[in-house]
């Protein structure tokens, strides 16, 4: 009978390898012609992009060229097209980057269901070599010559005994790597899929920019009627003075207002946030006003559903230490992959607002700092952005520090490049706002 067992053992090495490639070569022959498609996919989709990024940048030649002009109503309409026409395909090139992603999530899940195989097959092969040890081992060594006809036969057993440790031990081996690998495809899908959401959180925003773009235009037309004359009287009493600026803002009064902010609050927050840390504050408007529409968009999620579990006993630390009910503070939904739970008019996570806690209270005084509180956001904003190497005044550095506080480590990356150019754009309205009101 042990005989038979190991007559049968000796063979495994041999069938069972065989068995095992024939398996693996099937799940490893579809998906390399799936890769072999989705590379030229990624190849059409990238050459897409670079054609949208061309005519991106003739419409910001446009839109600067047209900025330089007198202000006349034609110009203006055009500049309206203009920055629509732009706006539109930069949404176009996120919808693309987003089906890159999805290409990339779904080779990543193709190649974790195959690490996955791969690591229950060598455990079943690992669990048969464990087995027939075990057997090996519950004999006497009397009992064994016993069994055997020879010498020959027995010396045979024994190195055998010998093949399957050493396979024991290269399964174990194996099985280790295949976990190693796993886990780096895991994390890889993980990061994709934030950079999904963070996609889809600039589509909606470029989406809402053109709305905001196109309703703008169509109140400038029906107000001047299509007439020259009525625009030029239009420009001279839309025009605000310093003095009704500074009345607004002394209106605003200090402290945390919630809710959505007017151009003279958030003016106000991002003025108080400048005198300490030293931003530029038309940078930080933009920027506040690109994440939550200056608060008027902060999530109606919940913690209990959105949030990612980890960030959770966070959440409730903040607001235990701030006296606040945490199911009723407002967060980001989450999306269809990944989790939601940001927290007020700056957007932090949880994770993140607590390290930058102690440097906010530090500046501000207040002690524990409230992400729902506009002042501390905005500190907080801005020293995330000064600590990413914004300089005001140096259009680079405040473009790469919008760019990180956007996509991370992700932020060289061509296809959230719209993201900073429309953040300094942005800023450049507001500076010319604030210099026409004479507050610069």
């Amino acid at each position: 009978m042990l005989k038979q067992r190991f007559n049968q053992a000796k063979s495994l090495p041999i069938k069972k390898p065989m068995i095992f490639l024939v398996i693996i070569g099937f799940f490893l022959f579809t998906p390399a012609m799936s890769r072999g498609q989705t590379e030229a996919e990624k190849e059409a989709l990238k050459k897409q992009l670079a054609e949208i990024e061309v005519q991106i940048a003739g419409y910001q030649d446009k839109i600067s060229a047209i900025s330089q002009e007198k202000r006349t109503l034609e110009n203006e309409i055009a500049l309206f097209d203009n920055q629509i026409g732009g706006i539109q395909l930069q949404i176009n090139a996120i919808n693309l980057s987003i089906w890159e992603i999805n290409l990339q999530i779904k080779e990543k899940d193709a190649a974790i269901n195959r690490a996955n195989f791969s690591i229950s097959q060598e455990k079943t092969a690992l669990a048969e070599n464990i087995r027939l040890i075990y057997e090996s081992d519950q004999e006497s060594l009397l009992e064994v010559l016993m069994k055997n006809d020879g010498l020959a036969e027995f010396f045979e057993r024994v190195n055998s005994l010998q093949t399957f440790q050493a396979v024991l031990k290269e399964k174990i081996g194996r099985i280790k790597e295949l976990k190693e690998e796993l886990k780096t495809q895991t994390d890889a899908l993980e990061e994709q899929k934030i950079q999904f959401n963070q996609l889809k959180v600039l589509q909606q925003a470029q989406q809402l920019a053109v709305a905001e773009k196109q309703n703008e235009k169509e109140d400038l037309l029906k107000e001047t009627q299509g007439r020259e004359s009525s625009f030029q009287q239009l420009i001279s009493t839309a025009q605000r003075s310093a003095a009704q600026i500074r009345q607004a803002l002394f209106l605003a009064g200090e402290g945390g207002s919630t809710g959505a902010l007017t151009f003279e609050q958030a003016y106000f927050h991002a003025q108080y946030a400048s005198q300490l840390t030293g931003i530029r504050p038309a940078f930080l408007m933009a920027l506040i006003k690109k994440e939550t529409q200056w608060g008027k968009i902060t999530g109606s999620g919940s913690w209990r559903v959105d949030m990612k579990p980890a960030d959770r006993p966070v959440f409730l630390a903040i607001c235990q230490a701030l006296n606040l009910d945490p199911d009723q503070m407002p967060i980001s939904k989450k999306p269809s992959y990944g989790w939601g739970g940001a927290m007020g008019t700056a957007q932090f996570l949880p994770r993140t607002w607590q390290a930058f806690a102690d440097k906010v209270a530090q500046l501000t005084g207040h002690n524990p700092p409230n992400p729902w509180d506009n002042n501390d956001a905005f500190t907080a904003a801005a020293y995330k952005l000064v600590s990413n190497g914004a300089v005001a005044g140096n259009w680079s550095a405040e473009w790469k520090a919008a760019q990180i506080y956007f996509a991370g480590g992700n932020w060289a990356q061509p296809r959230y490049a719209f993201y900073g150019n429309s953040i300094m754009d942005l800023a450049r309205q507001i500076e010319d706002e604030l210099a026409a009101a004479q507050l610069l």
